[in-house]
C-alpha cells in the first residue's frame, strides 16, 4: 500500500513531468509548424487511492493552427487547415506543418534536416528556385506543371506521433491525400505555443509541486512525531 510520502512524491514528479512538457514548448515557440505539446493523466480509479498505483503522465500534440507569417521567399510553404506536407528521409515518410524548404545540389526541395519534400510522383526536384506554387499546390517551372504537392490529412491527427520538433510518423496505411488544399507560396505557419498560456501552465505545475511537497513535509513531521512519542521502555 502506498504511503502519504509516495502519493507526495508522485504528485512532484507529475508536476515536474508537466513543467519539462512547457519547457519544451516555450523552446519551440518560434520553430514553424511546432504543434505544443500537452500533459494529462488517466483519471485515478477507486483501487488507486491507496497510491500503490499512479497514472502515468502522458503527451498529446495540439493540432490548433498557427498563424500565416510572411516571408515572401518563394521556397516557403504554408498549408491552410489541417493538411501536412509530406517528407521523405530515406526510406520513412513524415509529415509536417512546417514549409520551410531549399533547393539541395541536386535540385531537390529539402527541409533543413535534409528531408525531401514528396509530390504526387515522388520527390520534388526542380532546376530553379524560381517557382510558382498555386493555391491547390501544383508547382509550375517556367509556367509549366512540374509536380502537385502530396499533401494528406488524417481524420485522427492524435493518432500521429511526433518526430523531432515540428514533424510527425503515421502508422501505415493511415491519412488520406487531400482533395483541394490551400497552400500559400511564400509564407510560413508559426507554431501555436502561447507563451502567455505556456507561463500561466508553468505556475500552476509549480503550485502542484508545492502541494506535493508539503504532503511529504506532513508526513515526515507525523512520523518524526511518532518516533519521539514512542516509548522504547513498553
Amino acid at each position: 500500500m502506498g504511503s502519504i510520502a509516495e502519493i507526495g512524491g508522485s504528485i512532484i514528479a507529475r508536476a515536474q513531468s508537466e513543467a519539462a512538457t512547457i519547457s519544451q514548448n516555450m523552446a519551440n515557440s518560434l520553430t514553424p509548424g511546432y504543434r505544443a505539446q500537452r500533459s494529462f493523466s488517466l483519471e485515478i480509479q477507486p483501487e488507486q487511492l491507496d497510491g500503490s498505483e499512479v497514472p502515468a503522465v502522458s503527451r498529446k500534440s495540439d493540432f490548433t493552427s498557427g498563424k500565416m507569417i510572411q516571408t515572401s521567399n518563394p521556397l516557403d510553404l504554408a498549408i491552410q487547415g489541417d493538411g501536412f506536407f509530406t517528407l521523405r528521409a530515406g526510406d520513412t515518410y513524415y509529415y509536417s506543418k512546417s514549409g520551410q524548404f531549399a533547393r539541395s545540389a541536386e535540385g531537390l526541395l529539402v527541409t533543413p534536416e535534409g528531408w525531401v519534400l514528396q509530390g504526387s510522383g515522388g520527390d520534388v526536384a526542380t532546376s530553379t528556385e524560381k517557382l510558382e506554387i498555386t493555391a491547390d499546390g501544383v508547382l509550375l517551372q517556367d509556367g509549366a506543371p512540374i509536380s502537385k504537392l502530396a499533401i494528406r490529412r488524417f481524420a485522427d491527427p492524435s493518432a500521429l506521433t511526433a518526430v523531432g520538433a515540428a514533424s510527425f510518423e503515421a502508422s501505415e496505411g493511415s491519412g488520406e491525400e487531400m482533395a483541394n488544399p490551400i497552400v500559400r507560396q511564400g509564407m510560413v505557419e508559426s507554431s501555436n505555443v502561447s507563451s502567455g498560456a505556456e507561463m500561466v501552465e508553468l505556475m500552476a505545475a509549480m503550485r502542484r509541486a508545492e502541494s506535493g511537497q508539503r504532503v511529504v513535509q506532513l508526513y515526515d513531521s507525523l512520523m518524526g512525531q511518532a518516533i519521539v512519542g514512542f516509548d522504547v521502555s513498553k
